[in-house]
């Protein structure tokens, strides 16, 4: 598999684990809660991206940025 199509899939496979778990903990714990998380964790994880030393990190903090920025929009469209 081609080393961008794998980046791709990670990041689609992410957008689909964000939807489920990100909404299920919104509504357990509270949005307001979930969003604050969810922000300071998509921050870390994004910049971490950044500065990834190879490629399996770089895919790694792709699939989770995906799952954070997924459940960011979940959560603001909710609340929209």
């Amino acid at each position: 598999m081609n080393g961008n199509k794998l980046a791709s899939s990670l990041f689609i496979l992410g957008m689909l684990i964000g939807a489920v778990s990100i909404g299920y903990i919104g509504d357990s714990i509270g949005r307001r809660k979930t969003f604050t998380l969810n922000v300071f964790t998509l921050a870390i994880v994004t910049t971490a991206s950044a500065f990834s030393p190879d490629w399996i990190t770089f895919c790694s903090l792709r699939f989770f940025s995906e799952i954070g920025a997924s459940g960011h929009f979940l959560i603001t469209f909710v609340w929209g």
